[in-house]
């Protein structure tokens, strides 16, 4: 806590003839005003006697050409309207009973140099003759550091005091002008009442600030006297004789001294840096009520720095919005009633960054529909937070909808689309989300056939497959090796079973082939391998007629598509030798259904 020691020294004149200082005396001119607040704890005797006549440069405006006047200035500490109340009573702050009138002018960047020219009509701000002994004084749009000049008549010509007391508006007027009287609460205001010849001093205390009823203070009977709280004091002087020589009125006015509270709760940030450096923006003004503690805003200002020693200079007061990582700050109140001294305090918080929940999803997840037992994944995909349901909080969306009944850590889709995940630590209040895909994917409808023509010697099959969702699958032929195409080339003749295979593992479809061809040679001779010759696939031919002859034409069988079992390389019963014969199939193609002939030949082998 930073107090500013404030010795005033009072070499104040008699009670009695305090209002001779009144009298002609030197606050009845501009250049000599008094400074004043609108605190209403201080009072000023009036100008009194006479009638003296107000000096002839100003103009009075609605007071016309005052006497008696009392010359006062104040400066404006926050800007806003300002309202006060002008009273003037025959009693040290007792009830207004002396009429009291007023000229206002402004507004001026100091307190003496309007006095010489600038108290023209024109900067009146306002005026108040009314034969009341209150009057109002109206000051609109009031500005910080603005000064004006106020003149208070006494018509009366009677001795007494006036008080100016603020009762309107959100400006107020800045009480540190009378530094010669103030000090915060904690410190001290020496007032001294030194006087020669005294060898004794009473001195005495107001019961209560305006009552005029003072009370003497036990055991104080030095020249000198230490005020700590704000009243009116007095003080008597004697001489060893124990005859009155002279009697004191002293003012003080201690401003609050503002605490900070002495444990602020740490403040929790989440990191917003996006790239796990723990640094997060704050918004310092967010503190100002814990910090304050219940104290008036309007009269303390709070302020925020990274280090004590700035924070007790109350300088480089960091910015509102402040970017930091986890960090002490330092929290500062000032009184703004006063700038002349500094009234003060200072304590310290800690900024805490958290991390945020970090959630690893996959990219997408896959789910199986229209399966067919052959699937490798047998179970809906499960989207799995990885955090627990004690201290975290989950919200998920699909396609940017809250799913209201899914609250768990983890969740199982039963649909495509964009799901999303908010969590939420419980202990530290950061949030993250993130998101992920869940798509379909089918086995697949397979079908396939021969695209090449019958007895080309280089047969072709393509496969294709559609399904649900990706439809992205691979092909297979007689339990071969996968490929991304569904393009076989050189088949073999005969019989082929073509897979094709969800690549997501959704599961695997099948469908048969047979590519028509013939062998080149057969040996028919017991062993059960290539015993008979005939067409492959020659039953799958429309209106097929086989006939096979030998190298001299002589017809040897006629075969039957799709009933008989082949030529075994006899003729009416007697085998023949192992020589080429020869084959004429007569068929409709496949392809495009065109009545096609086809002669070639093939080795019998004994």
């Amino acid at each position: 806590m930073n107090f500013k020691k404030k010795i005033i020294t009072f070499i104040a004149s008699c009670f009695i003839v305090s209002f001779i200082y009144g009298q002609g005396g030197s606050a009845n001119k501009c250049i000599n005003a008094r400074p004043l607040c609108g605190d209403g704890r201080f009072s000023y005797p009036n100008t009194s006697g006479g009638p003296f006549f107000a000096e002839s440069d100003p103009d009075y405006g609605c007071v016309g050409y005052p006497f008696n006047p009392s010359w006062f200035y104040f400066k404006v500490a926050k800007d806003g309207n300002i309202g006060l109340t002008v009273q003037q009573s025959s009693a040290y702050a007792g009830i207004p009973n002396l009429d009291a009138d007023f000229v206002a002018y402004g507004p001026f960047a100091d307190a003496s140099s309007p006095c010489t020219s600038d108290l023209t009509a024109s900067n009146i701000v306002d005026c108040g003759s009314s034969p009341s002994v209150v009057e109002y004084i109206n000051i609109p749009n009031a500005k910080e550091g603005d000064y004006y000049l106020l003149m208070i008549t006494n018509f009366t010509t009677k001795p007494g005091f006036i008080r100016v007391i603020q009762t309107d508006g959100a400006g107020f007027t800045d009480c540190s002008i009378l530094s010669d009287n103030i000090a915060c609460e904690g410190d001290f205001i020496t007032m001294d009442a030194t006087t020669p010849n005294a060898t004794s001093y009473i001195w005495y205390e107001e019961v209560a600030w305006g009552t005029g009823n003072f009370v003497v203070i036990a055991g104080e009977h030095n020249k000198t006297f230490n005020a700590v709280a704000s009243n009116h004091y007095k003080a008597e002087a004697y001489d060893v004789f124990g005859n009155l020589l002279n009697t004191y009125n002293f003012e003080a006015l201690f401003f609050q001294t503002p605490s900070v509270p002495s444990s602020i709760k740490d403040y929790p940030l989440c990191d917003a840096s996006g790239d796990g450096s723990m640094e997060a923006l704050f918004d310092l003004s967010t503190m100002d009520s814990e910090v304050l503690g219940g104290l008036d805003p309007a009269v303390f200002s709070v302020s925020y720095y990274d280090d004590h020693d700035k924070a007790n200079l109350g300088e480089e007061a960091l910015p509102e919005l402040y970017k930091s990582s986890e960090k002490t700050i330092y929290a500062r109140i000032d009184n703004i009633a006063t700038s002349s001294i500094s009234c003060f305090d200072t304590g310290s918080f800690k900024i805490v960054v958290e991390p945020l929940p970090e959630i690893s999803l996959q990219d997408q997840y896959i789910l199986c529909v229209d399966t067919n037992g052959t699937e490798e994944i047998l179970a809906p995909p499960i989207i799995d937070t990885g955090f627990d349901a004690v201290n975290y909080s989950f919200i998920w969306s699909l396609d940017g909808v809250v799913l209201l009944d899914e609250t768990d850590s983890i969740l199982i889709p039963n649909e495509e689309g964009s799901y999303s995940v908010e969590v939420t630590n419980l202990l530290t209040g950061c949030s993250n989300s993130t998101s992920t895909t869940v798509n379909l994917s089918s086995p697949p409808d397979i079908s396939a056939s021969v695209t090449s023509y019958a007895f080309t010697q280089s047969n072709t099959i393509e496969a294709t497959a559609i399904g649900k969702g990706f439809e992205d699958y691979e092909f297979s032929i007689d339990s071969g090796v996968w490929q991304a195409n569904g393009a076989f080339n050189n088949v073999s003749y005969g019989e082929h079973i073509i897979k094709a295979r969800d690549i997501n593992g959704c599961g695997v479809s099948e469908t048969k082939v047979f590519v028509i061809d013939y062998p080149f040679y057969f040996t028919p001779n017991g062993d059960n391998n290539h015993d008979t010759w005939n067409i492959v696939g020659v039953e799958h031919l429309l209106n097929a007629k086989v006939y096979i002859f030998d190298r001299y034409g002589k017809l040897m069988k006629q075969l039957s598509p799709g009933t008989s079992q082949g030529w075994d390389g006899r003729f009416n019963g007697t085998l023949m030798p192992s020589d080429d014969y020869w084959f004429v199939i007569e068929y409709e193609e496949p392809l495009d259904k065109s009545i096609k002939q086809y002669r070639s030949h093939f080795a019998l082998r004994r």
